[in-house]
């Protein structure tokens, strides 16, 4: 035990050259669940707020933008028009071509945000409120991603990741049979307002 809370320490230590400013905290948060947490899914605050950033932020709400766009397109074919199913599957559709969003802007590299969170392998988005007005609407939206914590035999054998020794620590404290930390779900929730007009 000795061993590996050492280990964790240099992980700590070794993991503020990529985390600095507001978002820096998440990743030795990560760590110590990575640690004590026994394999159990882990969400934060702080991480929830930089979801929320990313989703409406300039260059990163893509997804946002076209679901927006298509609600307009809606509304403004027909004066009844309502969101029904043939609505959604088409927005399904629309969505499936845009680019969700991720922490993986130059940025993230730094700021801890694209140490924390790699990727976020899943991503659902539901309406949660819709209100149309004579010339406007104006929605909620409700995101849920998820990101694995943890790194595989690919991401060790990276190029770029193999060479920091915070990457390296970090699979053998995940894959040793004498340690075998378990590696864990992260969960991510956001609402995002949206509107537009009719």
């Amino acid at each position: 035990q000795q061993c590996a809370d050492i280990m964790f320490d240099e992980m700590k230590e070794l993991s503020s050259q990529f985390a600095s400013g507001q978002y820096a905290p998440l990743i030795g948060k990560l760590i110590d669940h990575f640690h004590y947490g026994n394999g159990q899914p882990w969400t934060d605050e702080l991480l929830n707020r930089a979801y929320a950033e990313i989703i409406s932020g300039i260059g990163t709400n893509d997804v946002l933008m076209k679901i927006r766009d298509e609600i307009n397109k809606q509304l403004h074919s027909k004066r009844d028009a309502r969101l029904d199913y043939l609505f959604f599957a088409r927005l399904k559709s629309v969505m499936q071509d845009s680019k969700l969003p991720k922490f993986n802007r130059y940025i993230d590299r730094v700021n801890g945000l694209g140490i924390s969170v790699h990727d976020i392998y899943a991503q659902k988005i539901k309406l949660m409120r819709f209100q149309r007005y004579a010339k406007s609407w104006e929605g909620t939206l409700f995101f849920k991603g998820q990101d694995h914590f943890g790194l595989g035999k690919e991401d060790i054998t990276n190029v770029l990741y193999k060479n920091f020794r915070f990457f390296r620590i970090w699979f053998f404290l995940q894959h040793h049979c004498d340690y075998a930390y378990k590696p864990f779900m992260t969960n991510l929730n956001a609402h995002a307002h949206i509107k537009g007009s009719i």
